[in-house]
C-alpha cells in the first residue's frame, strides 16, 4: 500500500477519535429556556428535557403537581359546597382547558443576564383569559335562570347548566391582551441546566400565567372576585329595570 493511500484512513480515524473525545457542551440559555416551557406547559420534548436538565424527574413532579393543583381548583368560586361534580367531568374540563392552552397561548423567552453558571430568563406570556371564561359562564347561568328560575332550585339541572356553559366558554377561550412577565433563573451545572427548589413559587406562577393569564394566585383571586361583583351588579341593574 502506498504512503498516500495509508495517509487518508489515518486522518479519517483521527477525526473520529477527536470527535469522540470532545467534551459535550450544554445547550445555550435561550434553548434551555424554550425546552423548559415546552415541558412545563406544552408537555413535549420530554426526552430532550431529561437529557439537558439536572434532576429532571423532580422538576417533572413539580410541573405535574402544578397541573393537578389547578385542576383541583378549576371550579373554585364557581360552585358552592352543596354542589358536586364528578371526577370524570372535572378531568374532561381540565383537559379541554389544557388543550386551549396548547393551541392558543404563546410566549417569548428573553435572556436578561447571563454568566458562566446561570442565566436569568424573563418570559413574556400571553396566556388564556380565565376570568373571562368564568364571567361568560356566570352570565350564561344568570340568563338561563332568568328564563327559568326553577333551575336554581334543582341542583342537578343547575350543575348541568354550569358544566355545559363552562365547556362552551373554555372551547371559545381567548387570550389576555397584555403579556405577563415572569422571571426565573436557570442554573448551569456541567452540561446540564437546573431550576433551584427555592424558585418553586416562580415556576408555579409561570404555569399559572399560561393557564389563567394571571401573574399570581392572589391576582387571579382578585380578578375572579371582580368578575363576580360585575355579574352581580349587572343582575341588580337588570332586576331594577324589570321592576
Amino acid at each position: 500500500m502506498s504512503l498516500k493511500k495509508l495517509f487518508i484512513p489515518i486522518i479519517f480515524l483521527s477525526l473520529i477519535f477527536l470527535s469522540a473525545c470532545q467534551k459535550e457542551e450544554p445547550i445555550d440559555a435561550e434553548e434551555a429556556a424554550t425546552l423548559f416551557i415546552n415541558r412545563l406547559v406544552y408537555e413535549k420534548e420530554s426526552e430532550a428535557f431529561e437529557k439537558n436538565f439536572k434532576d429532571s424527574q423532580d422538576l417533572k413532579d413539580v410541573m405535574d403537581e402544578n397541573a393537578e393543583n389547578f385542576q383541583q381548583n378549576l371550579l373554585a368560586g364557581l360552585i358552592t359546597a352543596d354542589e358536586t361534580i364528578s371526577t370524570e367531568t372535572a378531568n374532561q374540563l381540565s383537559e379541554s382547558l389544557l388543550t386551549q392552552v396548547q393551541e392558543k397561548t404563546s410566549y417569548a423567552a428573553e435572556v436578561k443576564t447571563q454568566d458562566e453558571s446561570s442565566a436569568k430568563i424573563t418570559y413574556h406570556v400571553t396566556g388564556l383569559n380565565y376570568p373571562q371564561i368564568i364571567q361568560n359562564t356566570d352570565v350564561d347561568l344568570l340568563t338561563a335562570a332568568q328564563g327559568d328560575n326553577t333551575i336554581l332550585d334543582d341542583q342537578a339541572r343547575l350543575m348541568a347548566t354550569i358544566i355545559e356553559s363552562l365547556q362552551k366558554n373554555i372551547d371559545a377561550a381567548t387570550t389576555i391582551e397584555t403579556p405577563q412577565n415572569i422571571s426565573i433563573t436557570l442554573e448551569k451545572s456541567g452540561t446540564q441546566w437546573s431550576v433551584t427548589q427555592d424558585q418553586s413559587e416562580a415556576v408555579a406562577n409561570l404555569y399559572l400565567a399560561f393557564i389563567s393569564g394571571a401573574k399570581t394566585q392572589d391576582e387571579l383571586s382578585e380578578q375572579l372576585t371582580a368578575v363576580a361583583e360585575k355579574v352581580n351588579a349587572d343582575l341588580e341593574a337588570q332586576l331594577q329595570e324589570d321592576n
